[in-house]
């Protein structure tokens, strides 16, 4: 805005002065209320879109606690432990639905495979004891906790005395070595079993 200078006399000249001034005032006012009002809306509109975005914002940790919950409910955990994670992959790789079904699998795998080793009746694993042989007569409970523990055993040659039943669970496999004798000294209730290797 240019400023004019006016003088004391109120010729035409001045007058045009003070009007030009007055235009030229008023221009810029309403210009600076157009901007005013522009600068307005554009408050207006960012304060709508900081609205929306605090929206989507509430919606999305909304969501991602509905989330968590459905995971502390599947899992029993109020957070995901990397630990229970890796407790759910197994040696093969495998990956279980929980550390409980791994275990389990695993376990029932263990089982199977110790079924089908064969047991040396007279070395068994620990701590079963073995059998002694030569008429010995506490090979009877001996031979009866190795079959209650292994479904496959072998005996060794040797003179074995037995005075109870055997029993064996379904699938059992009782090995001797060699030939056998079975005999009764006809006087007690003591079963002898003979294991030779001819």
């Amino acid at each position: 805005m240019a400023r004019k200078d006016i003088g004391t006399g109120w010729n035409r000249e001045n007058r045009n002065a003070i009007n030009d001034n007055f235009v030229e005032l008023f221009t810029e006012y309403i210009a600076a209320g157009l901007n005013a009002s522009e600068a307005k809306q554009k408050a207006l509109d960012a304060l709508n879109i900081s609205e929306q975005a605090k929206q989507t914002a509430d919606s999305a940790e909304s969501t991602a606690n509905l989330v968590q919950t459905q995971l502390d409910q599947v899992t029993g955990a109020s957070t995901i432990d990397p630990a229970v994670e890796q407790m759910k992959v197994g040696s093969d790789g495998t990956i279980y639905n929980s550390p409980d079904e791994r275990v389990r699998t695993e376990h029932q795998s263990v089982v199977s495979q110790l079924a089908q080793i064969v047991i040396n009746a007279k070395y068994p694993p620990a701590p079963l004891l073995g059998l002694v042989g030569n008429d010995d007569l506490g090979d009877n409970a001996k031979l009866q906790s190795i079959l209650d523990n292994y479904s496959n055993v072998f005996v060794p040659k040797g003179d074995y005395s037995f005075s109870e039943t055997l029993k064996m669970q379904p699938f059992t496999k009782l090995v001797l070595e060699g030939n056998y004798t079975r005999y009764n000294d006809g006087v007690s209730k003591i079963a002898r079993l003979k294991i030779t290797t001819n």
